[in-house]
């Protein structure tokens, strides 16, 4: 249980410190103005929600070791969700970069 704890409060931890920095780098990324104000709301849009689902897999994750009845279909949750936040923070980073 101590385990399952401490893998949701450090994942916690370290998803709002990326969260912090990506919001500040996402929030300067179009200082150039090269790209349309909408296409960058569009990318910090997506980008925030990739992280909050990956945030959402840690909990899932650390849950698997508290409820071990049920740690197979959490695990698979937390490496679906996992895959599904990043692959939603790549693109909009990306689509992003495309448009420059």
């Amino acid at each position: 249980m101590f385990v399952g704890i401490a893998f949701i409060v450090v994942w916690l931890g370290l998803a709002g410190v990326w969260f912090v920095m990506s919001a500040m780098a996402g929030a300067m990324a179009n200082d150039s103005g090269s790209v349309s104000s909408d296409l960058h709301a569009r990318m910090l849009i997506l980008l925030m929600i990739g992280e909050l689902v990956v945030a959402i897999a840690g909990v899932l994750g650390g849950c698997s070791f508290i409820f071990t009845d049920h740690g197979a279909v959490l695990w698979k949750a937390f490496w679906i969700l996992l895959a599904l936040g990043v692959a939603m923070q790549v693109g909009a980073v990306a689509r992003f970069m495309m448009a420059m």
